[in-house]
């Protein structure tokens, strides 16, 4: 039998989705279950290039992974997935994952661009416009910010409410290029040390 890449979503379909409606499953399984889907997705992406049907089947991962996250409803178990589709919705703003791992227990990081350090030192007014944006794009509700910098916030991916902390970080400014003269050749010190001398 010849492999193709619905034999690796259809695999999760029959064994690692229907395991989620175990009631004794723990973390331990959570974790498991999502790298295999990851593994999964990487090998049927791999077997659909052949086939040119990767269209069909990021669509049909995409599904599953919605299926995994509405199983698992409201359990501490938070995937770069998530945080995916919250970074999205922040678009045209710069962000990205900060999380080291695909998954977390304690909730997703995200870092993001406030813009430019502000030549006043304001920081406190580029971070209350940045966290306005934020919660415009995303929907999120603030929690806190602390430390300064660091933003918590509740926000909805589909059916499920998840913490998230963004990171708001500044670009440096470019600094002006000044004139400056080159410093003397060697040959031109000797010389002027032989004349001077």
């Amino acid at each position: 039998m010849s492999l193709d890449w619905k034999y690796f979503t259809d695999n999760l379909k029959k064994n690692d989705l229907p395991f989620l409606d175990r009631k004794d499953i723990d973390e331990n399984d959570l974790r498991r279950i999502w790298k295999d889907i990851l593994l999964h997705e990487e090998l049927a992406l791999e077997y659909a290039k052949k086939t040119g049907e990767v269209n069909k089947a990021r669509t049909e991962i995409e599904k599953i992974k919605e299926e995994f996250h509405r199983k698992i409803k409201n359990r501490r178990f938070y995937t770069s997935w998530e945080a995916e589709k919250i970074i999205e919705r922040l678009k045209p703003m710069k962000a990205y994952t900060g999380m080291k791992e695909d998954f977390s227990e304690n909730g997703l990081l995200i870092n993001v661009s406030c813009g430019k350090v502000p030549e006043d030192g304001n920081l406190k007014r580029v971070h209350d416009t940045c966290i306005d944006k934020i919660k415009a794009f995303t929907g999120c509700k603030f929690i806190e910010e602390n430390p300064v910098g660091f933003v918590r916030m509740k926000c909805k991916v589909n059916d499920r409410e998840v913490p998230v902390t963004y990171f708001l970080y500044l670009e440096e400014r470019k600094m002006p290029e000044y004139e400056y003269h080159k410093p003397p050749s060697i040959g031109r010190l000797i010389r002027d040390g032989e004349y001077y001398g």
